[in-house]
């Protein structure tokens, strides 16, 4: 094979591989907005995930990608709704918190306060109701 061959195919390889890294998202990041709205609406469906954070028939009803258990003295649980990745390390995600010691990082706004996508370093809450917030976790 020519060099000009082989460079051509570790040139479309290399293109490959950045596209299939791409940082941009398949959905937009929701607003604050959004998800208090549907916690709102589910606000029982989420009370039940207090006790069954694993349970797969609530976490597809309430579209949660992932469940991330922060720590279990005080009880933090993460409720993906939203991830980015970045290229290379580090991404960020949005979706509710269950605390029950209140986070030192309130915000009245998460989207005033974040970019999602930027590869900031960045971990923020915005009250609910009781022990839910919604929250966004940045890092690279």
């Amino acid at each position: 094979m020519k060099a000009s061959h082989v460079a051509a195919l570790v040139f479309t390889a290399m293109m490959l591989a950045v596209a299939g890294c791409s940082s941009s998202p398949s959905v937009p990041c929701p607003s604050d907005q959004e998800l208090i709205d549907r916690f709102a609406s589910h606000e029982a469906e989420f009370e039940k995930l207090t006790t069954a954070p694993e349970n797969q028939g609530l976490l597809s009803a309430l579209s949660i990608d992932r469940v991330i258990e922060r720590s279990a003295v005080p009880k933090q649980i993460w409720f993906q709704i939203w991830f980015q990745d970045f290229a290379g390390p580090g991404g960020c995600i949005k979706g509710y918190a269950y605390c029950e010691a209140t986070p030192s990082s309130l915000v009245a706004s998460i989207d005033s306060n974040s970019d999602p996508g930027s590869p900031e370093i960045k971990e923020i809450y915005r009250h609910i109701k009781g022990n839910w917030y919604l929250f966004y976790h940045s890092d690279n």
